[in-house]
């Protein structure tokens, strides 16, 4: 358990945090919705997150979404894992740059227990 983990701890018991780690969170999107979802989810001891996003950052992001001015250019879902794993470095994030169709989204959430 790393120092985040322990801070949780403030606020949940051990099985409450063992109970949220253990659940699996697909996240179709990590634009201005999908990567504040990211950030809360971990921030609140989830860590079992896949995330599926096809685009890059844009300055026209920056008001809403969670990148900032460095992160011009680059993939989304690069960017957000780098920084759910600041926060959580135990985390277990996996990111697809792909977009999601009525083709492939089942194939990439099947063994998530929530999709958002």
């Amino acid at each position: 358990m790393n120092e985040f983990e322990k801070g949780l701890l403030k606020y949940f018991s051990e099985d409450d945090l063992r109970t949220i780690q253990d659940i699996r969170v697909g996240i179709a999107g990590a634009g201005g919705l999908g990567s504040n979802i990211a950030v809360c989810l971990v921030r609140s001891g989830f860590k079992n997150l896949e995330i599926l996003d096809f685009d890059v950052v844009e300055a026209s992001n920056l008001n809403r979404q969670y990148y900032f001015m460095d992160d011009l250019g680059k993939p989304k879902v690069a960017v957000l894992k780098d920084r759910l794993l600041t926060i959580n470095p135990s985390a277990q994030i996996k990111v697809f740059n792909t977009k999601m169709d009525r083709d492939n989204c089942v194939d990439f959430f099947k063994e998530a227990d929530i999709v958002f």
